[in-house]
């Protein structure tokens, strides 16, 4: 996995991206985000994740991608992404303080 910066900051009201990269393994791969240890989960109707989820998590082939729409200062915590394979899986965590 290409690695996460180890903390990252944002301002209220902007919309943050974290990238979850794979520079090498065997697919198919399975990406599992958290914040604070706890899963996070998306729902990609693009209307319902405005109103319903703070989150939405895309995945593609060999990366995947966090989006949080309009950060507010809850949104500070530790994030992580763990991808899995048949062989094993890796994490990277970073840090997102929200200011404003």
């Amino acid at each position: 996995m290409v690695a996460f910066r180890s903390s990252q900051s944002q301002m209220i009201g902007t919309k943050f991206k974290l990238w979850c990269t794979t520079q090498y393994g065997n697919k198919p791969l399975s990406f599992k985000w958290r914040k604070n240890d706890n899963v996070l989960s998306s729902n990609n109707d693009q209307q319902q994740q405005h109103q319903k989820h703070r989150y939405h998590i895309e995945i593609l082939t060999d990366e995947s991608v966090l989006t949080i729409f309009n950060v507010e200062q809850f949104d500070s915590g530790n994030y992580s992404c763990q991808v899995y394979n048949h062989f094993g899986s890796d994490i990277q965590f970073t840090v997102l303080t929200v200011q404003g």
